[in-house]
Protein backbone atom coordinates (compact mmCIF):
# COMPACT_ATOMS: atom_id res chain seq x y z
CA UNK A 1 0.00 0.00 0.00
CA UNK A 2 1.41 3.37 -1.00
CA UNK A 3 1.74 6.02 1.68
CA UNK A 4 2.54 9.70 1.41
CA UNK A 5 4.12 12.09 3.86
CA UNK A 6 2.28 15.38 3.44
CA UNK A 7 3.36 18.70 4.98
CA UNK A 8 0.45 21.02 5.70
CA UNK A 9 0.16 24.66 6.70
CA UNK A 10 -3.32 25.49 8.00
CA UNK A 11 -5.10 28.19 9.98
CA UNK A 12 -4.93 27.55 13.72
CA UNK A 13 -8.64 26.99 14.24
CA UNK A 14 -9.82 23.93 16.10
CA UNK A 15 -13.11 23.62 14.18
CA UNK A 16 -11.30 23.88 10.83
CA UNK A 17 -8.81 21.15 11.85
CA UNK A 18 -11.64 18.86 12.96
CA UNK A 19 -13.36 19.34 9.59
CA UNK A 20 -10.06 18.74 7.79
CA UNK A 21 -9.40 15.47 9.63
CA UNK A 22 -12.99 14.36 8.97
CA UNK A 23 -12.58 15.09 5.26
CA UNK A 24 -9.30 13.19 5.04
CA UNK A 25 -10.23 10.12 7.09
CA UNK A 26 -14.03 10.01 6.69
CA UNK A 27 -14.20 9.57 10.48
CA UNK A 28 -17.16 10.80 12.48
CA UNK A 29 -17.19 14.02 14.46
CA UNK A 30 -16.21 12.47 17.82
CA UNK A 31 -13.20 10.56 16.47
CA UNK A 32 -11.99 13.59 14.52
CA UNK A 33 -12.42 15.90 17.54
CA UNK A 34 -10.60 13.44 19.81
CA UNK A 35 -7.72 13.19 17.31
CA UNK A 36 -7.35 16.97 17.01
CA UNK A 37 -7.49 17.49 20.78
CA UNK A 38 -4.89 14.75 21.36
CA UNK A 39 -2.44 15.94 18.69
CA UNK A 40 -2.72 19.74 18.53
CA UNK A 41 -2.56 22.59 21.01
CA UNK A 42 -3.92 26.05 20.40
CA UNK A 43 -2.83 29.26 22.04
CA UNK A 44 -3.59 32.93 21.60
CA UNK A 45 -1.64 34.67 18.89
CA UNK A 46 -0.98 31.55 16.86
CA UNK A 47 -2.43 32.12 13.40
CA UNK A 48 -1.19 29.03 11.52
CA UNK A 49 -0.04 25.50 12.27
CA UNK A 50 2.48 23.46 10.27
CA UNK A 51 2.51 19.68 10.60
CA UNK A 52 3.06 16.43 8.69
CA UNK A 53 0.59 13.58 8.15
CA UNK A 54 1.15 10.11 6.73
CA UNK A 55 -1.73 9.28 4.38
CA UNK A 56 -2.87 6.52 2.06
CA UNK A 57 -3.44 7.36 -1.61
CA UNK A 58 -7.20 7.57 -0.97
CA UNK A 59 -6.73 9.90 2.01
CA UNK A 60 -4.33 12.04 -0.03
CA UNK A 61 -7.03 12.31 -2.70
CA UNK A 62 -9.58 13.32 -0.04
CA UNK A 63 -7.16 16.01 1.16
CA UNK A 64 -6.56 17.31 -2.37
CA UNK A 65 -10.28 17.49 -3.06
CA UNK A 66 -10.95 19.29 0.24
CA UNK A 67 -8.09 21.75 -0.27
CA UNK A 68 -9.37 22.78 -3.71
CA UNK A 69 -12.76 23.88 -2.45
CA UNK A 70 -13.01 27.66 -2.85
CA UNK A 71 -13.75 28.37 0.80
CA UNK A 72 -10.49 26.68 1.87
CA UNK A 73 -8.13 28.16 -0.70
CA UNK A 74 -6.45 30.58 1.75
CA UNK A 75 -7.01 28.49 4.89
CA UNK A 76 -4.71 25.62 4.06
CA UNK A 77 -1.71 24.86 1.92
CA UNK A 78 -0.06 21.58 1.01
CA UNK A 79 3.59 22.62 1.40
CA UNK A 80 5.13 19.34 0.25
CA UNK A 81 4.39 15.69 -0.31
CA UNK A 82 6.35 12.57 -1.14
CA UNK A 83 5.85 8.84 -1.24
CA UNK A 84 7.32 7.10 1.80
CA UNK A 85 8.03 3.57 2.96
CA UNK A 86 5.09 2.47 5.14
CA UNK A 87 5.64 3.16 8.83
CA UNK A 88 3.59 4.12 11.86
CA UNK A 89 3.66 7.19 14.10
CA UNK A 90 1.35 9.39 16.16
CA UNK A 91 0.20 11.36 13.12
CA UNK A 92 -0.22 8.27 10.92
CA UNK A 93 -3.79 8.26 9.62
CA UNK A 94 -3.30 5.29 7.29
CA UNK A 95 -4.90 2.83 9.69
CA UNK A 96 -8.17 4.75 9.66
Amino acid sequence: MKQYLVSLNVVAEKVFLIKLIRAITLWGLKDSKDYVEANFSFWTGQSRIEFDLTLTAEQFGNLAHYSLQARHIDRMFIDASREVTPYSNAFDLTNA
